[in-house]
């Protein structure tokens, strides 16, 4: 989870850090300048670096992309490089040291930051080299590896996340929610049938459970609101939009689950309270599944509710980038592809939480990701790759001066803040959109 939901707030501190280098990406080597081969003998032999976060899922990840791929290419060594403490802030330091891994894990947040200033390869010369065909995987996490969602690719996805309702079983049933019940969730559900859930659940549990952990500071969400009722925070041209009663709806149906006491203040989150048994269901995403497994729950999942007009939902993923100091870009290569091949997926499969990014896994049933948590039938994989059609992706920093991005991530969440009243009384809209805008317009115009 932490690596999708809490990205944006180590991300707030370190691409602010990032100016202050200068011109960070010139190194000794510009792997750009290197000849491309994608068809490397299989006896090549190459030592690689990888960067990983240092948790032990990553680790569990990369080792089993690792033995797959050296299953083919015996001599090409890869060493894994965990990177501790702020992911970010670690790999500002080893930019100034050129010490940046061959390649290393990326979040999608940092794709178009990372690319404008030259640490990442891009990699549009080997997918046309290889004839790689990135048609065969979601279009959505596709993009979110390329410079403003719609350029040059620079990093190539692993998995497939979007945001899903999971629900608490044992806590459903303790308020007479029973699966023959019209209230129980399913993927075709509405807004108003979830909200339906959430009187339902409030009226029913104790007062200390809440009916939801909506997860209202979360860009996965708050974005997939707005979008939804045909709102937008920011233009495709990198100006303030949310000054609409299209955007004031979006923000209005969210601040109304809190108004209920249907979900939590998320200021006031001190602990995951779904995995404490003091919320019934919660917005998430997959990686969260072993989390509930560790906390002994009785757990199933839905697709996010149809959220009014066009009933978006979040998606995001992380990848692999290599570095443009490399001076194997051929072997990195070799092995990044090698992640998104079927072999690579299904590795990554075993690990658990992991929904594969190649769509042809999606519907094999024999597919290993669907044996986790539960191997029999009864649990809803579906809910993790349906209505890709909905995808909406965090797209509101796509025309703004990428050195501007942590200010514009902390005046949205300014923003929602002061309208939902997370840390006071919340304003009247009518005088705090428009003052936001043009706060927000000073911060366009300071560079």
């Amino acid at each position: 989870m932490k690596k999708f939901a809490c990205f944006l707030i180590a991300a707030l501190f370190a691409l602010t850090a990032f100016a202050t280098l200068g011109a960070c990406g010139k190194t000794s080597v510009d792997a750009e300048e290197i000849p491309v081969d994608v068809n490397l003998d299989v006896n090549t032999s190459a030592t690689l670096k990888m960067g990983i976060m240092d948790d032990a899922s990553e680790k569990k990840t990369a080792q089993a992309f690792i033995d797959k791929f050296n299953e083919t290419y015996k001599n090409i060594k890869v060493e894994i490089e965990t990177i501790s403490g702020d992911y970010m802030q670690a790999m500002l330091s080893r930019i100034k040291a050129k010490t940046v891994p061959d390649i290393f894990w990326v979040g999608d947040n940092n794709i178009s930051y990372f690319a404008e200033k030259k640490l990442l390869l891009n990699l549009d010369r080997y997918i046309e080299a290889a004839q790689f065909d990135t048609s065969a995987y979601y279009t959505s996490m596709i993009k979110l590896g390329q410079k403003n969602q719609n350029g040059s690719q620079y990093m190539l996805p692993r998995d497939y996340n979007k945001v899903v309702c999971m629900y608490n079983k044992d806590l459903l049933e303790d308020a007479g929610v029973t699966k023959d019940s019209p209230l129980y969730p399913n993927d075709d559900w509405t807004y108003e049938e979830f909200l339906a859930l959430c009187a339902h659940l409030r009226a029913n549990l104790d007062s200390s459970v809440y009916p939801v952990d909506a997860m209202l500071a979360w860009p996965p969400v708050f974005n997939s609101f707005i979008r939804s009722f045909g709102g937008e925070l920011m233009s495709i041209d990198g100006k303030p939009a949310f000054n609409t009663e299209e955007a004031k709806q979006g923000m209005q149906v969210m601040k109304e689950l809190l108004d209920k006491r249907y979900t939590l203040n998320p200021i006031n989150k001190t602990e995951d309270v779904f995995l404490a048994g003091k919320a019934a269901m919660w917005f998430t995403v997959r990686p969260s599944v072993s989390n509930c497994m560790a906390a002994n729950l009785n757990i199933n999942v839905a697709s996010f509710p149809k959220v009014g007009e066009h009933a978006y939902i979040g998606a995001g993923t992380s990848g692999y980038g290599i570095s443009r100091s490399t001076s194997h870009p051929n072997e990195a290569w070799a092995l990044l592809s090698f992640m998104l091949s079927r072999d690579g997926q299904e590795a990554f499969s075993t690990t658990g939480n992991a929904v594969p990014v190649l769509r042809e896994l999606a519907s094999d049933e024999d597919a290993v990701w669907k044996t986790i948590p539960d191997s029999e039938p009864r649990f809803n994989h579906s809910a993790f790759v349906k209505y890709d059609e909905r995808d909406t992706l965090k797209d509101y920093l796509n025309g703004v001066d990428v050195e501007l991005y942590s200010r514009i991530d902390s005046a949205m969440l300014d923003l929602l803040d002061r309208y939902m009243g997370w840390t006071g009384s919340a304003e009247n809209p009518d005088t705090l959109l428009p003052q936001k805008v043009k706060d927000i317009n000073k911060i366009l115009n300071s560079n």
